[in-house]
């Protein structure tokens, strides 16, 4: 029930220079939303390249984020840190309510949570992922998010996994072929396989962001009307939301997914509307 400050903070042992690209959110009570802003933030913000450089000076610690937690609260955030010269190094740190991070930057690491949710992991080439659809032929998709293919951790001999794939961004290419002489439509969907889902996907460059997937069916994200003979490439970019549910299924259908997903705060969303803290009779 104590106050915490928590900090993100950039240090640097020589003259160094980067470019930040940031996107966070909370305090707040409602786990889902926190998750799902920071992915659609920073999804939006990488698109058009915006960011801040800053130069770091030894010693002079530099706090990328600070935010004040009270009980139950959540914040999350995620940082692109792009070294232009130099090294940087990042730390997460919590300390008492009203003190400064720079005395807590040498202190013990934060014990584990035990369920090997950690590490320093390999993005390079992972996220990539792309399918052929034909026109009258069959469904095709993909799936992001599960156990199954994770990001290879630095270390070999630390057990901490990416399981859910968060801080990736994953790229989807669909190739759409319709080799008949009528036009076809086409549709792309989601289809939750863990739970409730929230997602934001840019589409061939414009942003769609979906409410709550609950149910294991398809959802409707975009479509396509493919002309007679025509033979192109669909990019998807998105990421993985704290606080969401996966595996994920991506992919493109001839039959219209339901083109309904209940905002946040419907009764039947993700995250109904409640008091933040349980009324008393009086």
């Amino acid at each position: 029930g104590v106050p915490r400050d928590l900090d993100v903070v950039l240090t640097a042992q020589a003259p160094t220079r980067v470019h930040l690209i940031e996107s966070a959110a909370g305090p707040d009570l409602d786990v889902m939303s926190v998750g799902h802003t920071v992915s659609r933030d920073l999804l939006r913000y990488e698109l058009g390249n915006q960011g801040t450089v800053v130069d770091l000076v030894p010693g002079r610690p530099f706090v990328v984020r600070h935010a004040l937690l009270l009980q139950g609260e959540v914040v999350a955030g995620a940082v692109d840190v792009q070294v232009v010269s130099g090294a940087a190094a990042v730390t997460v740190l919590a300390s008492p309510a009203g003190s400064r991070p720079d005395a807590y930057l040498a202190g013990p690491r934060v014990g584990y949570d035990g369920h090997h949710r950690h590490g320093v992991f390999d993005l390079e080439g992972f996220g990539a992922l792309a399918s052929a659809y034909t026109a009258g032929g069959p469904d095709v998709a993909v799936q992001y998010g599960g156990r199954n293919a994770t990001p290879r951790n630095l270390d070999p001999a630390d057990p901490g996994r990416d399981y859910g794939d968060y801080g990736v961004l994953h790229r989807i290419t669909f190739t759409l072929a319709n080799p008949t002489d009528a036009a076809s439509p086409v549709y792309l969907y989601e289809k939750p396989l863990g739970g409730p889902v929230r997602s934001t996907f840019i589409v061939d460059g414009q942003l769609k962001e979906i409410g709550c997937a609950r149910l294991q069916q398809p959802y409707w994200v975009a479509t396509y009307q493919l002309p007679p003979h025509f033979t192109g490439a669909s990019t998807t970019l998105t990421m993985t939301d704290g606080g969401s549910f996966y595996p994920l299924e991506y992919g493109v259908s001839a039959n219209p997914p339901s083109p309904y997903t209940p905002p946040v705060g419907a009764p039947d969303g993700c995250s109904p509307i409640a008091p933040a803290f349980p009324e008393v009779a009086r």
